[in-house]
């Protein structure tokens, strides 16, 4: 049984027991042993987390398998995806991840200890999520192209949830501050 259909299985087994009967009968072999790990690389009480503890008893009851979330945290959710890498490719370890690990990091770190695209096989997504812009009540900016105005003319500060992060990348883009980029500063573009 090839890693692709071992992740498809447990996609469908999020969808619930319709879309799991589907493919049950190709797959019954698994899952045949103890329980399924959801990695998720960040600390409790994040999104990455509390996605993974949301979906967990729904994949656990489709696919009547005990289903343990585990946070493996540190360097930007490197740590827990270098992790679920090196793991046997056989359907019991799964990782709940989004684009900082597979797309910023990427593009931020000189060196990843595992391929982004290579070694991971994407079975859905689970969730969409938006960022956005706040300022303080009393804040002199109203609208996004007022703190772009203010932000290319004098410093402006605002808060991230870490190096290489989505809101960091995004805030050094709109204010035109340097962020890194495959090892080195440069200017982001805005």
């Amino acid at each position: 049984m090839n890693r692709r259909s071992i992740l498809g299985l447990a996609a469908a087994g999020a969808l619930g027991p319709l879309a799991l009967s589907r493919t049950a009968a190709a797959q019954a072999a698994w899952p045949a042993r103890g329980s399924i790990r959801l990695v998720a690389q960040f600390p409790p009480g994040g999104l990455v987390d509390t996605i993974s503890r949301l979906m967990a008893p729904i994949i656990s009851q489709s696919l009547g398998q005990t289903v343990v979330v585990e946070n493996r945290a540190g360097a930007g959710g490197v740590i827990g995806t270098d992790f679920v890498a090196k793991q046997p490719a056989d359907g019991y370890t799964l990782l709940v991840s989004h684009a900082s690990v597979h797309v910023f990091s990427a593009a931020t770190m000189p060196i990843l200890p595992f391929h982004p695209v290579n070694d991971f096989t994407h079975i859905g997504q689970m969730v969409e999520a938006a960022n956005v812009l706040l300022v303080k009540a009393d804040s002199p900016f109203r609208t996004l192209d007022q703190y772009i105005a203010a932000a290319r003319t004098r410093p402006v500060r605002y808060g991230s949830s870490g190096i290489g992060s989505a809101p960091h990348l995004l805030g050094a883009m709109l204010t035109g501050t340097t962020c890194p980029i495959a090892g080195r500063r440069r200017r982001c573009r805005t």
